[in-house]
């Protein structure tokens, strides 16, 4: 059992401003939906939960559906690092690279195929289409999307 409010002992210390706040919020009646923080297990690692707060003010009752959701949070954290990893090598990459949808639209290009094309940005570059302007035969591409 917990010996205060939300059980603020268990909270990470980062969390518990925001979770002290949501309890204002519940105090005056207010629903808090998709409320997400950090408890400390009995191993001592931490969990992410993400809670919807149901307050009943004039019973002076809370009732809190919790959800683990460390998982997702991980696999967050881990796309996020692998995009960063992957930006890094494509903007230090020698050659040329050009990122487009199936349409042609231009996604991204690295510095490299930025400076061989002679454009000064994205932006700039950005307003072509793959299909139509920087491909000398089309056909190509669709030789390209078949394999």
């Amino acid at each position: 059992m917990c010996s205060s409010d939300l059980c603020i002992e268990f909270v990470h210390p980062n969390d518990k401003d925001k979770t002290l706040k949501s309890k204002i919020l519940l105090e005056q009646g207010i629903v808090v939906s998709d409320f997400e923080n950090r408890y400390v297990c009995k191993n001592g690692s931490y969990k992410y939960l993400a809670w919807n707060y149901f307050p009943l003010k004039e019973e002076g009752l809370i009732y809190a559906i919790g959800r683990d959701i460390t998982n997702k949070k991980n696999d967050e954290r881990d796309i996020k690092v692998s995009e960063e990893k992957f930006r890094r090598i494509f903007e230090s990459m020698e050659d040329g690279y050009l990122l487009s949808d199936i349409q042609g639209q231009l996604l991204t290009a690295n510095p490299a195929a930025l400076k061989m094309l002679g454009y000064d940005s994205f932006e700039e570059l950005i307003t072509n289409n793959v299909l139509k302007d920087l491909y000398v035969d089309p056909d190509q591409r669709t030789k390209l999307l078949q394999v």
